[in-house]
């Protein structure tokens, strides 16, 4: 189906909807977006989580730096009550990490960074391990038995060594964490800066695409059906005014008529023959009269049926749809006013975000970065918003001054249809004092041996004819002038469109 044949309510629905459509998306990027960089989105929590691990490992007695210490005490110590102390000291260490490593490794389960699990659970705690099996089935025999010796060897040989290869593996996990930390700053950044150039295009794909397209294609669609009935209105009355112009001449020719019939009487007693004559010529032009009258009644009937017809489609179809058109531009500056509140929520969230990462310090400055991004793009929101605004206001004024124009066109058609109807009134008089001096002649025909003592009342006939003649012409000029008033009524609804 064309765009022609559309219903202009069908032509300005479709344009609400389509605008509808661009603000979701624009709302849908901008919420998708928010949400990947909110404290809860995949982003902030994978920093979190990286900061929670490393402040987890890389601290004793994630590292086993404490129990390196116990041990090297137990090495060295002869009282058998802070031996035990040490040796319950130990178990407790011991008890932690395995806690702690059994959390990670549910935390890390579905992760899919393997090279984190191989820093943290191959080359961290593999060691780790080697670490506490030396401690628990060699070192402590060696201090029960009081081989310090012994004791010291395994310090300096194969717990050292388990030591540094964990050590080793717990800087690899915090390079490795480091890292991704800084891939996913940068894929925060990448992503809060396409983001922004897909809103940006989409706002200017839209503003050309609605006001160099779409909205000209509909102005036309609107005003062409309107310009076509201005035209055949406009038409209408010029040959409106061309019949009456027909018919000035025809009463001022009646009018004549009764004049030479009026002498013709005054004759009567010359020619008798003559006088029938001349009677029945005006009986045949008061005919003329009276069927012009009748045509003229019809054509200005129709022409006010047309006018009221014009008066109930401009009254109905504009003003209605462009009262629609405000409706729907209220409710487009409600949602436009909603976005600003959103953007300005956003900004006081990227506020207090930023100021929470200032006192977390160190660990909050890539945090504060995010904040920084967030709070650029509720800045951009905003301002967005305050364009739509102003384009809103715009729309508003257009509806409201075609709305007046609407309201002054319909106003002058009623004027118009006033002077139809004293039109007709007026043509009604001529066609009953054209029908009455019709049946006089009539009369005088068939009586033609009465003649010569009805002269008197048929020279009465012919003077009252004569002054209806004049009334009639008289009716006919004001007629012209009405129809005048009409067509500068059309040329101005024309200007209005």
């Amino acid at each position: 189906m064309k765009l022609s044949h559309w219903k202009i309510r069908t032509k300005l629905a479709a344009m609400v909807i389509a605008f509808a459509a661009v603000l979701a998306m624009y709302a849908a990027i901008s919420y998708n977006t928010r949400r990947q960089l909110q404290l809860d989105g995949p982003y902030v929590t994978r920093i979190v989580m990286n900061r929670q691990l490393m402040a987890d490992v890389a601290p004793a007695p994630m590292d086993i730096s404490s129990s390196y210490l116990i041990a090297r005490q137990l090495a060295t110590t002869e009282r058998s009550s802070e031996r035990d102390s040490l040796i319950a000291r130990y178990r407790q260490l011991r008890q932690t990490y395995d806690a702690s490593m059994d959390r990670w490794r549910a935390a890390l389960k579905n992760d899919t960074h393997q090279q984190m699990k191989e820093a943290i659970f191959v080359r961290a705690q593999e060691p780790a391990l080697r670490f506490f099996h030396v401690f628990e089935q060699k070192l402590l025999p060696a201090v029960a038995a009081s081989n310090h010796a012994r004791a010291m060897a395994l310090l300096d040989g194969e717990m050292r060594i388990a030591y540094e290869a964990h050590q080793a593996g717990i800087a690899e996990a915090i390079r490795l964490t480091d890292a991704e930390d800084l891939d996913l700053k940068h894929e925060t950044q990448s992503l809060v800066v396409s983001r922004g150039i897909l809103q940006i295009a989409l706002l200017i794909c839209t503003f050309a695409l609605f006001g160099v397209v779409i909205g000209p294609l509909i102005s036309r669609s609107i005003t062409r059906p309107l310009q076509s009935t201005v035209n055949a209105l406009s038409q209408t009355s010029i040959e409106l005014a061309s019949t009456v112009e027909e018919h000035e001449r025809t009463a001022l020719g009646q009018s004549a008529a009764v004049s030479q019939t009026t002498t013709a009487m005054d004759e009567l007693d010359a020619s008798f023959n003559q006088t029938a004559a001349v009677v029945k010529s005006a009986a045949d032009r008061v005919q003329q009269s009276v069927n012009v009258a009748t045509q003229g009644i019809k054509t200005v009937l129709q022409m006010q049926e047309g006018m009221v017809e014009l008066k109930d489609k401009v009254g109905v179809t504009v003003a209605g749809r462009i009262l629609r058109l405000s409706e729907q531009t209220a409710q487009i500056s409600t949602i436009t006013n909603q976005v600003s509140d959103l953007a300005s929520q956003t900004n006081m969230l990227a506020l207090n975000a930023a100021v929470e990462a200032a006192r977390a310090g160190e660990h909050g400055k890539g945090f504060a970065v995010i904040a920084t991004e967030i709070r650029k793009l509720a800045d951009v929101s905003r301002k967005s918003a305050e364009r739509i605004s102003v384009l809103v206001d715009d729309i508003e004024k257009a509806t409201n001054a075609a709305v007046m124009a609407t309201e002054e066109s319909a106003r002058t058609v009623d004027q118009a249809i006033l002077r139809t109807q004293a039109t007709v009134s007026a043509f009604t008089e001529l066609r009953d004092a054209s029908n009455s001096a019709a049946d006089s002649a009539q009369q005088t025909l068939l009586s033609v041996p009465q003649q010569l003592t009805a002269v008197k009342q048929v020279l009465e006939s012919m003077d009252a004819l004569s002054a209806g003649s004049r009334e009639t012409a008289a009716a006919i000029g004001q007629s012209r002038v009405g129809i005048e008033t009409l067509r500068l009524a059309i040329s101005q609804l024309q200007s209005a469109v």
